[in-house]
């Protein structure tokens, strides 16, 4: 499941978020240890994934379509 982005506009540029924590499990602390993705694209470019799933399908869909 891919959210909509969280899209913001910073000195010109367009800042978009994405994330899917529905599949994410958690061990003893309120952090996601797999199963969940966080990606940050700045004017289109990939600058920011936080993810345990690089080879994930949404994942490059998402890179890819952006």
């Amino acid at each position: 499941m891919i959210v909509d982005p969280e899209e913001f506009e910073s000195s010109d540029s367009k800042i978009e978020a994405f994330w899917d924590l529905s599949g994410a499990k958690y061990g003893a602390g309120p952090e996601p240890i797999e199963g969940f993705y966080v990606a940050v694209l700045v004017d289109s470019e990939l600058t920011l994934i936080l993810s345990n799933m690089e080879d994930d399908l949404a994942i490059k869909n998402l890179i890819s379509s952006s």
